[in-house]
């Protein structure tokens, strides 16, 4: 009985020296898994950083473009609402950022753009038939006294984490419709000159032809 009891002793001590074992290689599977998730963690981390990083840079330089560009860039979401308005805007409309975003970008064209632009932009997100969506125009602006003058208006669309917006560049025609009214009044009283005198006046080149 006493040798059956020393065996069975044995017995039971080598099965929890072998469960020790199994634990201490669990365990020391444990750790290479935690230290490898530690790592994971770590170079998530990283690369979390590196992508915000990105991230300032390209927002940095799109704002330092917006900034200083000489036309007015102006943005607005599928619903025709203002979400940026750049310093040339500002300068062309009168009107501070603060004011215009928010609103509707209506508030920037006269009679009839303004009635008309909600249902051009409806009809294009239905249907896709664009009406000055990716079109080149040149239209007429309204600015905060209630002024209008020429622009030449290029708008495109945006698709950005799902949204769809629209992007306008405004570019102020007056100087050049002043050069050209300018230049049509020249020519016309040239012509009431040479129509009023008759035969009397002839055109002739440098070498008198």
């Amino acid at each position: 009985a006493r040798k059956l009891s020393f065996t069975g002793s044995t017995r039971v001590g080598r099965m929890l020296l072998e469960m020790l074992e199994a634990l201490q290689v669990s365990l020391q599977q444990l750790q290479v898994a935690e230290g490898e998730l530690h790592q994971q963690h770590d170079d998530l981390v990283v690369v979390h950083e590196q992508a915000e990083a990105v991230l300032r840079d390209s927002e940095a330089r799109t704002q330092a473009i917006l900034h200083t560009a000489v036309d007015g860039i102006i943005t607005i979401d599928d619903r025709g609402i203002v979400e940026s308005f750049n310093p040339a805007a500002k300068r062309l409309f009168g009107y501070t950022a603060d004011e215009v975003v928010g609103q509707n970008i209506s508030m920037l064209m006269p009679s009839p753009y303004r009635e008309e632009h909600d249902g051009y932009l409806a009809r294009y997100l239905q249907t896709g038939e664009p009406h000055m969506i990716g079109i080149g125009r040149e239209v007429r602006a309204r600015r905060r006294d209630g002024t209008t003058f020429p622009i030449s208006l290029a708008v495109s669309e945006v698709r950005l984490a799902g949204r769809r917006m629209f992007t306008g560049i405004v570019h102020d025609l007056t100087a050049r419709v002043q050069a050209e009214a300018a230049l049509a009044q020249l020519n016309q009283r040239h012509k009431l000159i040479l129509d009023s005198a008759g035969e009397g006046i002839y055109g002739i080149d440098s070498e008198g032809r």
